[in-house]
């Protein structure tokens, strides 16, 4: 569950899938499935993406293959 704005939500979807939001002003609280805190921060996407590299990895990026 997100409870924060629409901006941080599509981090959060694009990185965790299907994601429950509650919008909310003021910080942003990403609560796990058993209801514990996992993150708490300023509503911003980019600090909330830098998390979600830091604790999951970067997200890998597709090859290219050359075709001849």
């Amino acid at each position: 569950m997100l409870a924060g704005p629409a901006t941080c939500l599509e981090v959060a979807r694009e990185r965790l899938g299907d994601v429950v939001h509650h919008e909310r002003a003021g910080e942003t609280l990403l609560v796990r499935p058993d209801g514990h805190l996992a993150w708490r921060g300023p509503s911003n996407p980019e600090r909330l993406t830098a998390w979600l590299n830091e604790v999951l990895g970067v997200p890998a990026t597709p090859r290219r293959t050359a075709r001849s």
